[in-house]
């Protein structure tokens, strides 16, 4: 992986450097995380961690929270967030509750980086 080449030389030198990537491989790098984060369907895996904390933010974004914690013990998911100048509040959740939130999310996305018309 293209990535990982980078930081192995970049241990190998130690120290500050400055490193330049060209349009291309920004592109490359992208493509790759991208792949990592889909599953064969070509939509995120809901199941990652990194799917699930993403939705949570989102979640709490959508509320106009801001999150303070997220604990996972199986399938329960805690939450604890403040909405503005208010109490802190905590929700547990099965993890599947956000699966409909994710969904929602994942499509929204879809329609944002979708070729506008007349553009």
């Amino acid at each position: 992986m293209l990535l990982r080449e980078i930081l192995r030389r970049l241990g190998q030198r130690g120290g500050l450097t400055e490193l330049h990537y060209s349009p291309a491989t920004i592109h490359q790098l992208d493509e790759e995380g991208r792949a990592r984060r889909r599953n064969d369907s070509g939509m995120p895996d809901f199941n990652m961690l990194s799917q699930l904390l993403r939705t949570v933010g989102a979640y709490v974004d959508q509320k106009g929270g801001r999150l303070f914690a997220v604990s996972r013990h199986g399938s329960k998911v805690t939450l604890q967030y403040q909405v503005t100048e208010g109490d802190l509040t905590i929700e547990s959740h099965e993890a599947p509750s956000f699966y409909r939130f994710f969904s929602d999310m994942y499509l929204q996305r879809g329609t944002d980086r979708s070729p506008r018309s007349g553009s």
